[in-house]
């Protein structure tokens, strides 16, 4: 074999160009069987350059693309969001049935929050063409990405903000016993807060003011607010709800800075309730920025989905595709290995929707900004991954890693354009390279908060 041969195998070797292009390979195969000569190989040398520069810009060491048939045996999935860069055209997207669970993750500006509003878009399509609508529930923790959403999609989205009205009871579903929804709420509110020695105090207030409250058990329960618990602690004696006092002072603490900083969205005995826009069929985008402390926000979300997801298995509403998706962006925090560490089960119930949601037709769709901090059984139960640009090397190797790409593969990810991003799917084993369809961002939007109805909380007479 002579030097023009063995360096042309070398550079196919080196670039993986014979993975990257049919012709190639055949070019590799002729140089194994002896049947190039040292001027072709030459004129092929000069002809892959090309190739090589791209590959020296961005080491492309992925799998082979697949094929539209080898993809999708059957037929291509209900929500488009995108379409694949190599090989065959084919579209990529997410199947209604099984997990929808989904982590769209990149640096600022790679275009994860894009691939969300696509995927709400693409959900938004589905249900115009179907009896049944998929309700979306938005968690928009910038105040702005989302804003426009409600004013183009319709009247059957509600645009709802924590610092404009919405009002957040302590209650959970009428159809959860009290009981099942006290373990529930003091269970989140104490691992988010950090007060789990807190746990018994405050579930006994809980339980004793509810009593108080409802001397006649009514279709609804009203529940107290964080101001009403708090004056309780204050107004009783420290032996009344714990052996050691020091958990009513630390729980009072918290209160303390909950309610200051909290305004008025905590002030009422019945307020907001998942559920309630599931039977009018209805979606919204939650606006809640600047939420301080910065716990409560994932206390917010944690309220949210246990409306849904502690009715839905307590009435055991089985179902084999999805019926609500939550979107939460900037949801690290919420899902990182130290909050998860926090709750007694080490499940938050984000975690619990990535376990028992498929069961119940629940679906979640998480926006990061890196993988390394968020809990590993929160990355293994997410069945679709899209990870957008990242640069730091912790984060590339740890996206490598949750992809299970080949070596040196990871390397493309710092190389990412803005709206690329690897995928891997529950139908296909290797991450695939992919272009997120565009939608254009928010730029401008002057939202018109919604209302809904509430009890307001009143001071003890």
């Amino acid at each position: 074999m002579g030097a023009q041969v063995s360096r042309l195998m070398e550079v196919i070797h080196r670039y993986r160009l014979a993975d990257r292009y049919e012709w190639i390979a055949q070019l590799e195969l002729l140089c194994q069987l002896g049947e190039v000569t040292e001027d072709f190989a030459e004129i092929q040398l000069h002809r892959l350059q090309p190739s090589i520069e791209e590959q020296k810009r961005r080491f492309n060491g992925l799998n082979p693309a697949p094929t539209y048939e080898e993809l999708y045996p059957n037929a291509a999935p209900p929500l488009i969001i995108g379409e694949l860069e190599e090989g065959e055209q084919a579209p990529i997207g997410v199947y209604l049935n099984g997990a929808v669970h989904c982590i769209f993750v990149g640096r600022t500006g790679a275009g994860k929050t894009v691939g969300l509003r696509r995927l709400i878009l693409a959900v938004e399509k589905y249900n115009r063409t179907h009896d049944k609508p998929i309700i979306l529930i938005v968690l928009d923790r910038k105040g702005h990405d989302f804003a426009d959403l409600p004013g183009r999609l319709g009247d059957h989205w509600v645009h709802l903000s924590v610092h404009h009205g919405m009002r957040l009871g302590l209650g959970g579903p009428q159809d959860v016993p009290a009981n099942i929804w006290v373990n529930y709420l003091t269970t989140v509110f104490c691992a988010r807060a950090g007060l789990r020695a807190a746990w018994t105090t405050l579930a006994n207030v809980l339980r004793w003011l509810v009593a108080a409250m409802n001397p006649k058990p009514g279709e609804k329960l009203l529940w107290p607010d964080w101001q009403l618990i708090l004056d309780v602690l204050r107004d009783l004696p420290e032996g009344a709800f714990s052996a050691k006092g020091e958990y009513v002072r630390s729980l009072e603490q918290v209160l303390e800075g909950v309610v200051q900083a909290s305004g008025d969205l905590f002030s009422s005995f019945s307020g907001f309730d998942v559920n309630d826009l599931v039977r009018q069929g209805k979606s919204a985008v939650i606006s809640m920025p600047s939420i301080s402390p910065a716990w409560v926000r994932q206390f917010i979300a944690d309220l949210l989905i246990g409306q849904f997801l502690l009715r839905a298995i307590h009435l055991g509403e089985t179902c084999d595709e999805l019926r609500m998706l939550f979107v939460i962006d900037e949801a690290d925090p919420d899902v990182s290995a130290v909050a998860e560490q926090a709750f007694p089960d080490q499940f938050s119930p984000i975690s619990q929707v990535l376990r028992q949601g498929r069961e119940f037709g629940i679906g979640v769709c998480l926006g990061l900004a890196s993988l390394g901090p968020v809990a590993r059984h929160v990355l293994n139960s997410a069945a679709y991954h899209f990870v957008f640009k990242l640069t730091h090397d912790v984060c590339r190797a740890e996206a490598s890693q949750t992809l299970c790409l080949p070596p040196y593969a990871g390397t493309i990810i710092p190389a990412l354009e803005p709206g690329e991003c690897l995928v891997r799917t529950p139908f296909w084993p290797h991450a695939m390279l992919s272009k997120i369809d565009f939608v254009p961002p928010c730029r401008g939007a002057r939202p018109c908060y919604d209302s809904h109805p509430y009890v307001p909380a009143t001071a003890p007479g």
